[in-house]
């Protein structure tokens, strides 16, 4: 317990309190991670028959829809400045780059989702190949 509760504080330096009005993000973000890996390890537990449930893209996509809403309502007027119009970026280049932005928004939390759910079923498939190894090398 005492890993865990290090691992916590040792996030909350000053580099990464990054408050946003009326929510702070890193506090959500670390529940999210521990939400996550606390579900993982009960798929580690064979008596629940591998109740995973960041296998199910269902569980992934409402992670996502939850991302989303945190980092779209909880931006400040900085934090939307820097994402449509850059400071320092030529007008020209702005242009171009604000749909692109606009793009982001929505990519990166759809993103996230199927590598979540990718790399959980690439784990599964890994050990179900591993296991089938078992009765083909019975055989020899």
């Amino acid at each position: 317990m005492e890993i865990t509760e290090t691992n916590v504080v040792s996030l909350n330096k000053p580099t990464a309190t990054f408050t946003m009005p009326g929510i702070e993000i890193l506090s959500a973000w670390v529940t999210i991670f521990f939400f996550i890996w606390i579900n993982n390890i009960f798929g580690l537990i064979p008596i629940l028959n591998g109740a995973n449930l960041s296998g199910n893209i269902a569980f992934t996509f409402t992670l996502a829809v939850f991302t989303f809403i945190i980092t779209t309502f909880s931006g400040n007027k900085n934090y939307w400045k820097h994402i449509f119009w850059m400071p320092g970026v030529p007008v020209p280049m702005k242009l171009f780059l604000m749909p692109i932005e606009i793009i982001g928004m929505f990519v990166k939390p759809i993103s996230l989702m199927i590598r979540l759910f990718a790399n959980i079923t690439a784990g599964h498939v890994i050990i179900l190949a591993l296991m089938s190894l078992i009765f083909v090398f019975k055989s020899v």
